[in-house]
């Protein structure tokens, strides 16, 4: 008598998690900081907190991490963490910081110091261009159009069409409003990856939409940077015949170098 062995495959899938380092930005009055620099000193691993101050890292491994946080006009705070591979929330209030000004000589043909700081800039634009060739980054992108006002000739529309107006009888509202989460991918020559996590539309989307990192991949250091339209850079070659500079002041990174 033979006998029949059946063999089930066994199937074993790897899961990659991902812990999180989040938490809220704000200022001495407890108000968000919006699009604060955060990022864990010595890697690539940063973000911008959103419009109401809050952030998230993604961290791979557990360690000791310095943790930065930089927003303009506010001193620099870095927090150590003890980092165990637990999701974990790092808050950070900053202090406005005191720019003093040097005593300056002003006469009616002087030149703004700005101006010799954009001109440094834009030598240098094309070594900083080549410097990253590649890289991989979280989006968030939120793209939002209000009106104001309808033409009262125009009102009656929008009334009638909420659905994809949302207008009230004073004529003001959202006429657009898109969202997205990726994963965005660049690498040489031009190689160009992103995989859509969320998405979500609604208004009037038929001409337009936001909800894609990929439209949104431009530099200041290229000459021009394409927005709906083509903007000139403030470093572009020809930038100082479309800009007007002034230098507001200074401040310093922890390392107590001049920004």
């Amino acid at each position: 008598m033979r006998s029949l062995l059946s063999f089930l495959p066994i199937l074993f899938f790897t899961v990659a998690s991902w812990a999180q380092i989040s938490g809220y930005v704000t200022d001495a009055s407890g108000d968000g900081l919006p699009f604060a620099t955060v990022y864990i000193q010595g890697t690539t691993i940063g973000v911008s907190s959103n419009a109401e101050g809050y952030f998230s890292l993604r961290v791979e491994s557990p360690g000791t991490y310095q943790v930065v946080c930089q927003y303009l006009g506010y001193r620099t705070l870095i927090k150590e963490l003890e980092f165990s591979g637990q999701s974990v929330e790092l808050n950070f209030q900053l202090m406005q910081e005191s720019i003093l000004a040097p005593t300056v000589e002003i006469t009616a043909d002087a030149e703004d110091p700005a101006y010799a700081i954009i001109r440094a800039a834009i030598k240098r634009r094309k070594f900083h261009a080549q410097k990253i060739q590649s890289y991989s980054c979280n989006s968030y992108i939120k793209g939002r159009f209000d009106i104001e006002k309808v033409p009262e000739v125009m009102l009656e529309v929008f009334i009638d069409n909420m659905n994809i107006f949302d207008v009230d009888s004073s004529g003001r509202g959202i006429i657009y409003l898109s969202e997205s989460e990726s994963s965005f991918h660049k690498a040489p020559p031009d190689r160009i990856k992103e995989i859509m996590h969320s998405s979500v539309i609604s208004g009037f989307d038929n001409q337009f939409s936001f909800n894609n990192a990929i439209s949104m991949d431009f530099s200041i250091y290229q000459n021009g940077m394409d927005m709906i339209r083509t903007i000139i850079s403030p470093i572009a070659n020809n930038a100082l015949s479309y800009y007007r500079y002034k230098l507001l002041g200074t401040t310093q990174d922890e390392k107590g170098r001049l920004l």
